[in-house]
């Protein structure tokens, strides 16, 4: 038997301008994947469908997040961005 399709998620980049690269991440259950999106915000997505599960959002965040860490514990997302500043969520 043919092995089962994977999700894909598609994601813009496209910026115009220099940012630094995204990096995903999984969530310590394996269940979502986490990544910073171009309308600063920090994008959630499922990691068995690739649906967009939530999008975090501050109007404090005025940056594109590019680097995403969860707490172990999963309660808390932090998101930082190029301008130094890192927003920490609760979930």
């Amino acid at each position: 038997t043919a092995p089962e399709a994977e999700p894909l998620i598609n994601h813009r980049t496209s910026t115009g301008r220099w940012l630094l690269p995204f990096r995903a991440i999984w969530t310590a259950g394996a269940d979502a994947i986490l990544c910073g999106g171009m309308e600063r915000t920090c994008e959630v997505f499922s990691a068995s469908t690739g649906e967009r599960l939530a999008s975090l959002s501050s109007s404090l965040m005025t940056a594109v997040p590019s680097r995403i860490a969860t707490h172990v514990r999963g309660r808390a997302v932090a998101c930082a961005t190029g301008s130094g500043h890192v927003h920490i969520f609760e979930v």
